[in-house]
């Protein structure tokens, strides 16, 4: 147990340093990317977008995204709900982690909620079941596809592991 404490916390680890190394360019295509960093030996941090030793939006330098926020908030959720989740278990423990604890989001340097902080199509869950009432079950139709959710689902894989069905 006590190597597997030891990986869950390296795969934690790991995730907020990838999210803080990638930060400054969250959001560009790759080619934009490519043509940016060209050269950049990808294993040490990109300097913050449009580098003029401020960053506008808090991003590079090490700092995390909501990326990182919302991998701790689902972690938050395990250790509320103590059990294997479903879609009902997002609705009740989830949820009320992104859109009521405020959380520091540093590239905005101040206490808000992680919602406040969310792209479009990451938001569409919770307003589909916060304002339309909509079965936790089918709060993601209809949103456009997009990588939110891989970029903090972790915790379920460690959670489950070795049991695909249970993270399924």
């Amino acid at each position: 147990m006590e190597n597997f404490v030891e990986k869950l916390r390296g795969a934690i680890f790991g995730v907020a340093i990838g999210d803080a190394m990638g930060g400054p360019v969250e959001g560009w295509p790759s080619d934009k990317i490519l043509e940016n960093y060209e050269q950049w030996d990808f294993t040490e941090f990109i300097p913050p977008s449009d580098w003029d030793g401020v960053s506008h939006y808090w991003k590079g330098n090490g700092r995390i995204t909501d990326d990182t926020l919302m991998t701790e908030a689902l972690i938050n959720s395990y250790n509320n709900c103590l059990d294997h989740m479903d879609a009902y278990d997002y609705e009740e423990y989830l949820i009320p982690q992104i859109a009521e604890v405020k959380v520091w989001v540093s590239e905005y340097q101040k206490e808000m909620a992680i919602l406040e902080r969310l792209w479009w199509p990451e938001k569409q869950p919770y307003f589909q079941i916060a304002i339309c009432n909509a079965d936790p079950r089918s709060a993601g139709m209809g949103n456009c596809v997009n990588c939110g959710v891989a970029m903090y689902i972790m915790p379920v894989g460690a959670v489950n592991a070795g049991d695909p069905k249970g993270a399924y």
